[in-house]
């Protein structure tokens, strides 16, 4: 499961889910930013089906 949070706060995103490769890599194309993200700092959640797999990298 992903979730992105924004900072500042402007609008909610509902939970997605991904599937990773066998790289570990993920790619989804299902929220894209527009022109009310400039200046906005995401960040990224995720926790795999593994308890000892989950990250929570930055995105701007």
């Amino acid at each position: 499961m992903l979730m992105l949070v924004e900072s500042p706060f402007r609008d909610a995103h509902t939970p997605f889910t991904t599937v990773a490769d066998a790289d570990r890599h993920l790619s989804d194309s299902s929220s894209t930013t527009d022109s009310h993200d400039i200046s906005i700092k995401f960040m990224l959640t995720s926790a795999g089906s593994s308890p000892l797999l989950a990250c929570a990298p930055s995105v701007s």
